[in-house]
């Protein structure tokens, strides 16, 4: 909001500015005529004045704003998930008014591209970047990267054969491109070169990256570790031959006492009263043909609104399923992320045949709204659909 405050004071000071000069250059040019003529400073004053508080009292008294609600992860912009919707499409509308006006606005092209991708609408934002990339002859490795990734996450096939070699491009410009690590990564991993993959990862996830797309990247490390058949890095495997010198314990023992520090400070769980309970199924039939055991379970929440990045994630394989399941603050994608504080919430249920969380054509999905306020029983979620 602060960003808001100070370029919404630039304008203001522009218009009065533009408001002002004519008082000034016609008092100048009639004063050159007649030295007698009275000064235009009391009209300058007025206006300089009268402008400002005019504008400041019009927005206060028309403005939708909130000034009294804190933006937070459940009050952002003090909105609902509805009106963040209706905010977005207005946003869309202004920009594809401007555009056509003026087509060469490049970055106009970026956040109107940006703006789709927030919306869900990936192949919108796939041609809006497409018309930055041209304006700028396809020399600004940023737009082109923004402009590979929309186009990736609209259809994860196009990694193999028309995004990965431009997230190549990108990563010999400038090896540590965060997009280009992640997107690298994947192309990469989908070639079966799991040790590239493994070498680009490891570089994003030690160059400090949103915390969004961290558990991201650890669960795709994972995948590479169990590939490649390696511990991951800070796990102390023992040695075969110290293992088997090892005495087994007896059939009866007891475990082992927990140690002082795991004594004072044991894992923290999340509160019933937190926690989705969540029965995941697929309709009969949907599934008939397709391996699910190769095929990965994602589990979504979502604002109510269903745009915007998930606020949780879990995955499993789609060969558990039908399986019985929970949601909570230790799913967020963000840190500090509640899912409490959301009164109402969009569940998602996807198998994905890419192994990727994008929906692409041919997985399955199912939705349900969920609401704190509702049955507090386990939510059926049923996979019911499949994406066109």
């Amino acid at each position: 909001m602060s960003t808001f405050i100070v370029l919404a004071a630039l304008m203001l000071i522009a218009a009065v500015v533009m408001l002002v000069l004519p008082f000034l250059r016609a008092a100048k040019a009639e004063e050159s005529d007649n030295p007698a003529h009275a000064s235009p400073w009391p009209m300058v004053i007025i206006v300089a004045v009268l402008v400002p508080a005019l504008t400041i009292w019009l927005y206060r008294d028309i403005s939708t704003w909130s000034w009294d609600i804190p933006a937070g992860p459940g009050h952002a912009s003090g909105m609902s998930g509805s009106d963040q919707a209706a905010s977005l499409l207005e946003a869309a509308q202004t920009l594809e008014a401007r555009l056509q006006a003026e087509p060469g606005d490049v970055e106009g092209w970026l956040m109107l591209g940006r703006t789709y991708m927030v919306m869900g609408r990936f192949d919108d934002a796939g041609a809006a970047m497409k018309r930055a990339v041209d304006l700028t002859d396809g020399k600004n490795p940023a737009i082109v990267g923004q402009y590979a990734e929309a186009l990736t996450i609209a259809d994860q096939g196009r990694l193999a054969t028309e995004t990965g070699p431009i997230f190549e491009s990108l990563l010999e410009q400038n090896p540590d491109d965060q997009r280009g690590l992640f997107y690298g990564g994947l192309y990469a991993y989908e070639q079966e070169r799991y040790e590239l993959a493994r070498e680009r990862w490891e570089t994003l996830q030690a160059s400090n990256p949103p915390q969004s797309i961290r558990p991201i990247i650890e669960q795709r490390l994972m995948l590479v570790y169990e590939k490649l058949g390696v511990h991951p890095p800070g796990v102390v495997q023992m040695p075969p031959a110290m293992a088997a010198a090892q005495p087994a314990p007896p059939p009866n023992a007891a475990p082992p006492a927990p140690t002082p520090q795991a004594a004072a400070a044991p894992a923290a769980a999340p509160a019933e009263d937190d926690v989705i309970q969540l029965r995941v199924e697929l309709a009969d039939g949907l599934g008939q043909g397709k391996d699910l055991s190769r095929a990965s379970l994602f589990v979504f929440a979502r604002n109510s609104a269903g745009v915007g990045p998930p606020l949780a994630v879990v995955r499993r394989s789609a060969g558990e399923l039908p399986l019985n399941m929970t949601l909570s603050d230790q799913n967020a994608m963000t840190q500090g992320t509640s899912l409490t504080d959301f009164a109402e919430m969009q569940l998602v249920a996807r198998v994905s045949f890419s192994g990727g969380p994008a929906a692409s054509a041919g997985d399955l999905q199912g939705k349900v709204s969920f609401s704190w306020d509702g049955d507090r029983d386990a939510v059926n979620l049923l996979i019911d659909e499949v994406v066109p």
